[in-house]
């Protein structure tokens, strides 16, 4: 039955009003059901407005489009990069928790390398190994707190090398929010599996590798669309601002790594 008030803010409705005028809650409003509660999962995954697998497969075809359109206000039309983010995030971390994409297991030599030749060099090597499994242990089940360092980390540094475009801070986080999105979507489809299926340390860094190299291209495919570019020259701008963020980011995880080691070791 049609409610004379809406029953989110008490705004007064009319017969006519299909949304609270106010608020904007539909004034249909009834009673929870699991019926009701299986068409808002489906339509908020599904729905070719907004649904979440719309969103991805634009992000696929076209990620600077759909930045510079939900910035331009365009926001019913995507799902939220934030919440999309988050959502991502939580399916990421169940994934690592199956796959240990980060595992250091591979990566530690199989034989003691000749210079831990004495009791004091052996002991300072086991702990070093120690923290580096720590450190991949870390990666794998709190994957979520690296992308939320990293998200403003790269949204710093492209505000910076394009803020003559004149989009602020606030807009390349966003758009940096949809990039880490769709490439937590590549890492659990394609990456986990393969680090967990792969065994050989050499394939698994060539996998490092490869990953490295879609997240460049995509970053890159992503600005160059976002700033409304056309030219190779331009192509090449993007690219060259993708390494720069890549390597300041690697540089930074690194020396907080070390950091880690040298004041627990």
């Amino acid at each position: 039955m049609h409610p004379t008030n809406c029953l989110n803010c008490a705004t007064l409705l009319t017969a006519d009003d299909h949304y609270c005028p106010t608020c904007g809650q539909k004034t249909d409003t009834h009673r929870i059901s699991m019926s009701h509660i299986w068409h808002d999962l489906t339509h908020a995954i599904t729905h070719a407005d907004r649904g979440v697998f719309f969103t991805l497969r634009e992000l696929l075809l076209r990620p600077g489009t759909v930045a510079r359109e939900y910035l331009a206000g365009k926001r019913k039309k995507y799902f939220n990069p934030f919440s999309l983010l988050i959502l991502i995030v939580g399916i990421y971390i169940l994934a690592n928790s199956v796959f240990k994409p980060y595992s250091q297991d591979v990566f530690t030599p199989k034989q003691t390398p000749s210079w831990v030749n004495t009791e004091a060099k052996k002991r300072q090597y086991n702990k070093l190994m120690e923290k580096r499994h720590e450190i991949g242990d870390f990666m794998n089940h709190h994957v979520n707190i690296v992308l939320f360092v990293s998200t403003p980390f790269f949204a710093a540094i492209f505000w910076l090398l394009f803020r003559r475009r004149g989009y602020n801070y606030a807009e390349h986080l966003t758009t940096m929010a949809y990039v880490n999105s769709f490439l937590s979507v590549i890492t659990i489809l394609i990456f986990a599996p393969l680090m967990y299926f792969i065994g050989d340390r050499f394939a698994r860094v060539g996998v490092y590798i490869i990953m490295l190299l879609i997240h460049l291209l995509y970053i890159s495919f992503m600005y160059y669309g976002f700033n409304s570019y056309s030219s190779r020259k331009e192509y090449l701008k993007v690219a060259g601002a993708s390494i720069l963020a890549l390597v300041c980011w690697s540089i930074f995880a690194m020396v907080i790594g070390i950091l880690y080691i040298i004041a627990t070791i």
